[in-house]
């Protein structure tokens, strides 16, 4: 319950109302395509907000009440369970958010690589998911860090191709290559494809001919 106070929800109200505010005064030059992507993002943001603003509501007025009834008393650990975790999606698809309209602001003519965010989206869960289960449910994180080295390894040896792609995209990505609105001819067993470079992608480039 400590957790949960009106600081963190006035905290990520604000990141939304700057990412918005960051929207509309710095990216009115992108075209019309990523408008209605970044819009769409918005919708759902929303969305998820409103949400989680019900059950924060729930858990202060649950909490809160001086004679509560027992199924309230019962029913106050689930509220708060969930407003806090929904917390958490919202923070990072608000930090998703601002960081894509950033990405945005030095490249708005050819747009973004979708990997970039999804790398930083991913990490970022990653750090809320194990700072969550250390703050609620008491996990010790270093035991439990040192004792999966063994199942990384067999992960790792297992999903070899996979992490060849997605190491050769991360790579094609840092090298730049190429770039969203590039025109690229692939060649396969004799067959040539022309097309438009339109997303890139964890483990694929998306062409448009």
């Amino acid at each position: 319950y400590r957790l949960l106070d009106t600081e963190p929800f006035l905290v990520i109200s604000c990141l939304i109302l700057v990412a918005w505010s960051f929207y509309k005064f710095f990216l009115k030059e992108v075209s019309e395509e990523r408008h209605k992507s970044l819009k769409a993002q918005y919708r759902n943001l929303l969305q998820h907000f409103f949400a989680m603003s019900f059950f924060f509501a729930l858990f202060l007025l649950l909490h809160r009440s001086s004679e509560a009834e027992s199924w309230m008393t019962r029913a106050t650990p689930y509220s708060a369970m969930i407003s806090f975790f929904w917390g958490i999606v919202v923070l990072v698809k608000t930090c998703r958010v601002m960081v894509l309209q950033y990405l945005f602001l030095g490249s708005i003519r050819h747009g973004v690589p979708i990997l970039i965010v999804n790398i930083f989206s991913l990490i970022f869960t990653l750090l809320l998911s194990l700072w969550a289960s250390n703050q609620i449910f008491g996990l010790q994180l270093a035991p439990i860090l040192a004792t999966s080295a063994a199942f990384t390894v067999i992960l790792g040896l297992a999903m070899q191709d996979t992490l060849g792609n997605l190491f050769a995209g991360i790579s094609l990505q840092m090298d730049h290559n190429y770039d969203i609105g590039d025109w690229l001819e692939v060649t396969v067993n004799g067959q040539k494809t022309v097309g438009q470079v339109h997303e890139i992608t964890w483990r694929a480039t998306t062409l448009l001919g």
